[in-house]
């Protein structure tokens, strides 16, 4: 496999985020840092992105978001 560093721009579009949604995200220890190639200048291991990308998770999008009441699984009315 040809290891390739990338500019802010292309991790930029191969991710779909904003820039401040990928800074965000390296501060917080979430996604690939980029590593310094010379001065003023960085670039994202290829192969970092993509195996960030391969290990999201999908977002699980109905967590207990209602209960179920008791008399039957479709009534949400009054639940506490």
């Amino acid at each position: 496999m040809e290891r390739k560093l990338l500019t802010f721009n292309e991790v930029k579009k191969i991710v779909s985020l904003s820039t401040s949604s990928i800074i965000r995200l390296i501060k917080k220890g979430k996604f690939p840092a980029p590593v310094d190639v010379g001065v003023n200048v960085t670039r994202w291991k290829e192969d970092e992105i993509r195996e960030w990308i391969n290990n999201l998770q999908p977002k699980q999008l109905y967590t207990n978001q209602f209960k179920t009441c008791k008399c039957c699984k479709f009534c949400r009315g009054g639940m506490k």
